[in-house]
């Protein structure tokens, strides 16, 4: 039997608020309690297929809705009927206010709001000078004006119900007040709220249906196959042409798609997506989307690869940096790609990057490791690959020994090639490895690096990298 679709197309009336703003203002900056009040009558809503086709026969009438909220926490009591029975919408959570330098910055709310018996509440939304990206085509009337949506997920039937309609703006300017006043009492971070605000953007998250994976691991050398996990989608993207998009989307906030050569599926689709380049210039993106009906959150990461002779040092590295990490949203009618928040890319876990598969007499002499990451570490840790002289491995992760602390920027000295083969039964270190597992990559312009000098004339030694990526959405 195919889901059917349940779409509320509300028809609001403001009847009571309670206190001013200026009020409310002053009691912000006192410490004091922020209440209102309002109630909603003579919602109506009708039927809409699994394609999201309007269907007039098919009727909801939400007789009531009352909405209580106390310093950002929210209470609502209301009925509707359908299908001939009577529900009871008596909802309960927390207000979060969008905040940074996205589009969507002061100008929406999200609510964190508890299952009822019969219904799960996928979205409890508010957005000032709503665009059209989050609203049903028949209310593309209200575009600009204070919208307020609540969908919800009927535990029996699996149903979707959508309640959508504008709103007085003082009741947005009253409920943000209210939760930035929780929000500086809890003491909450700018980071964690935007880890909220994410995780509540994503309707599928509370869904009976969500069957989303939101962690990946990822292996990856030049000089072979491509392999990345399989559960990833592989969607080739030019460098320069992701990076101008990248760069225009730090100038402008909002682009359309259209001005770009870049395949649509890489915003749209749910599910893991990536692409790694190893001719110049070396980068590799990795991105996880979440459609949400009409649009499409994609949390992205580009990342440099700098894979690369070092003169200076008669050796070679390799440096994966963060250039760029965006959450996105990407409106299917319109192709606009919109920045819902800066620099909250993919978390990078377990990072480890190897330079392996030297041969004869070129050998590591020794080891050096940086990077900045979170935490600002001074050490990570690092390893060797010993195999035996003149022999080969398959893999660049072949042979690794176990990994010991080094501090960052600090050489470490493997020896000459005839002391390596005298200390370690005639075996040598034909490859390094820097391992960065108790730290993590998110933010742009954290890097990690791995360099080491080869004896002899210069080899190039096969470069590789792993890590478990993790999206917030």
């Amino acid at each position: 039997m195919k889901k059917i679709i349940t779409i509320v197309l509300a028809t609001l009336l403001l009847i009571s608020l309670v206190s001013p703003i200026s009020d409310r203002a002053s009691a912000v900056n006192n410490d004091k309690d922020i209440v209102n009040e309002f109630t909603l009558n003579n919602v109506i809503g009708q039927v809409l297929n699994d394609n999201w086709d309007e269907n007039d026969s098919a009727k909801i009438n939400l007789k009531k809705l009352s909405i209580n909220q106390n310093n950002g926490h929210i209470k609502t009591k209301g009925e509707f009927e359908n299908n001939n029975k009577l529900y009871d919408l008596n909802l309960s959570g927390t207000i979060y206010p969008v905040i940074g330098q996205g589009v969507y910055s002061d100008k929406l709310l999200l609510g964190d709001m508890k299952e009822t018996k019969d219904f799960i509440v996928l979205q409890f939304r508010i957005e000032k000078d709503s665009s059209k990206t989050a609203l049903l085509k028949t209310n593309y009337s209200i575009e600009n004006q204070t919208v307020l949506t609540i969908v919800l997920e009927d535990k029996n039937s699996q149903n979707i119900i959508y309640l959508q309609d504008s709103i007085p703006e003082t009741i947005f300017d009253t409920l943000s007040l209210g939760a930035k006043y929780q929000l500086k009492k809890d003491a909450i971070q700018e980071k964690d709220l935007a880890k909220k605000i994410v995780e509540l953007s994503n309707m599928r998250n509370k869904s009976s249906n969500n069957k989303q994976i939101k962690t990946q691991e990822i292996s990856e050398e030049d000089q072979s196959q491509d392999l990345f996990s399989i559960t990833s989608t592989q969607i080739s993207v030019d460098y320069y042409e992701l990076k101008r998009l990248f760069s225009d989307l730090k100038t402008n906030s909002t682009v359309n798609l259209d001005d770009y050569n870049i395949p649509e599926s890489l915003f749209k689709g749910s599910g893991w997506k990536s692409y790694v380049s190893w001719s110049l210039p070396d980068y590799f993106y990795h991105a996880y989307s979440a459609d949400q009906s009409w649009y499409t959150l994609t949390q992205i990461s580009m990342v440099d690869i700098k894979n690369n002779r070092e003169t200076g040092i008669a050796g070679h590295s390799m440096q994966t940096e963060i250039l760029y990490g965006y959450v996105v949203e990407y409106d299917h009618y319109t192709r606009d790609i919109k920045v819902f928040y800066y620099d909250f890319g993919l978390k990078f876990d377990d990072l480890e990057l190897v330079m392996n598969k030297l041969t004869g007499d070129h050998v590591f002499l020794n080891r050096n490791i940086y990077g900045i990451m979170a935490s600002s570490p001074s050490y990570a840790k690092a390893a060797v690959a010993l195999i035996p002289y003149l022999s080969t491995v398959s893999s660049v992760w072949d042979n690794i020994q176990a990994s010991e602390s080094q501090k960052l920027g600090q050489k470490k000295d493997l020896g000459s090639l005839e002391e390596q083969k005298l200390e370690n039964n005639n075996s040598v270190y034909y490859g390094i490895l820097g391992d960065f597992k108790d730290y993590y990559l998110q933010d742009e312009g954290h890097y990690a690096k791995v360099e080491g000098t080869i004896n002899g004339t210069y080899m190039k030694p096969v470069s590789g990298y792993r890590y478990t990526a993790s999206t917030n959405l």
